[in-house]
Parts: C-alpha cells; structure tokens; sequence
C-alpha cells in the first residue's frame, strides 16, 4: 500500500479543524517574534542571527522552492549564507503565525503565509513567492526557536 506524505493543506485543514489549548500570551508573543526576525535576518544578510532563530537540531526544508533540505546549525549557516547574501534586495513579508500546542509546555507548531520578493541591485523587484511555512517550535533555555520549517508554495513567477 502506498502512502503518501501530509500537504500543506492536511495542516491547514488539521490547523483550521484543532481546538488546540491556548499558548499562553507570552509565549505566543515570542513565536510571532520568531517571524519578524527571521524576515528582517534575510533581508539584511544576518546570517548569525538568523541561525540563533533554529533549534541545533533544526530542519529547514526548502525543496518546494527546488533548495536542499538542510538540517543542523552548520548546514543552515551554510544554505543562509548562499540565499541571502550582502547586496541582494529582498523583502519577506510573514504574516502572523497560526500557532497550536504542542504535546508538551515547550513544543508548538504553526503555519504563517509568507510573500518573498528578490532582485540583484539595479534590477525591478517583483513578487517571487507566495507560500506558508510550516513550522513546529520547541522552547530551549526558555526561548522559543524554529525546530522545522517547511515551504510550502502557493504562487511562484
């Protein structure tokens, strides 16, 4: 028998359809801020910084956009480092995040639409894509990160 791996719209239906227990406020404040930062660190070339945003164990998986799936702190550095360099104009714009509880105090997931637009300098930006994350956090230390982040496309030019 073949099976065949959840879509985006398997989470969104489970997301939509879920009464999950509420996240506390301020837990749901620092997974929203989570967003924020991750847009701003791409846009700007911050690779550090973005990386802090993901767990070590982090899986960041790219393959709708035809990018590797790359897993670990030293892999995402790499990836980061080679999608948004010093130079390129881009925008992420993340929407807020839809998050549910996880199975314990400190797991959560989410899913947030995004809109990404590039173009090397002297270049007119368009829209490049259109999407949502889906995301699963894990508090560590007391700070919610990324654990997984899945693209998932909805419109590409």
């Amino acid at each position: 028998m073949t099976t065949t791996a959840p879509t985006i719209d398997d989470a969104v239906a489970a997301a939509l359809a879920a009464r999950p227990a509420v996240l506390p406020a301020e837990d749901e404040r620092q997974i929203q801020r989570l967003g924020l930062a991750y847009g701003l660190a791409c846009d700007f070339a911050q690779v550090d910084a973005l990386v802090a945003l993901f767990t070590p164990d982090a899986v960041w998986d790219g393959a709708a956009l035809r990018m590797p799936r790359v897993e670990g702190h030293d892999a995402l550095r790499a990836h980061f480092a080679e999608q948004c360099p010093p130079g390129l104009r881009q925008v992420h714009v993340l929407e807020q995040v839809l998050v549910s509880a996880g199975a314990t105090p400190d797991e959560a997931s989410g899913i947030v639409y995004f809109h990404a637009m590039q173009a090397p300098e002297g270049v007119k930006a368009g829209p490049a894509a259109y999407g949502a994350y889906e995301d699963t956090y894990r508090r560590v230390d007391g700070t919610w990160l990324i654990a997984s982040r899945t693209l998932h496309l909805r419109v590409v030019r």
